[in-house]
This record gives C-alpha cells, sequence and structure tokens, in this order.
C-alpha cells in the first residue's frame, strides 16, 4: 500500500494537487493512505520549504 502525503495550506494549487493524486489513485485502481497535511509549521520537518508537495512512502 501507497503512503502519500499532500503538504499545502490549502490554496488552489494544493487542492488540484490533492484532487490529482486521488484520481490516479483511482484510475489505477492503487491502495493508498492519503494525508493531507495543512499545518505550516509541519512543512519543514519534511524537508519542504514550498508547497504544494507530495511525498510518496517516507
Amino acid at each position: 500500500m501507497l503512503d502519500i502525503k499532500v503538504l499545502g495550506p490549502g490554496c488552489a494549487n494544493c487542492i488540484k494537487l490533492e484532487s490529482l493524486v486521488k484520481e490516479v489513485v483511482s484510475e489505477k485502481n492503487l491502495q493508498a493512505n492519503i494525508e493531507k497535511i495543512t499545518d505550516r509549521e509541519k512543512f519543514p520537518d519534511y524537508g519542504i520549504m514550498v508547497t504544494p508537495w507530495s511525498i510518496m512512502n517516507g
């Protein structure tokens, strides 16, 4: 199973990325846990300074 994290504060591009991730997972019939992280204080924990961003399996 894939572990996918979508990081973004909720802007239009962040929402679009989350939607695209869900669409691809569905189209490819993949099993995935998709988590949306909107807390800006957690972004540096992932080494992310610019969003939107996605992380797959760590």
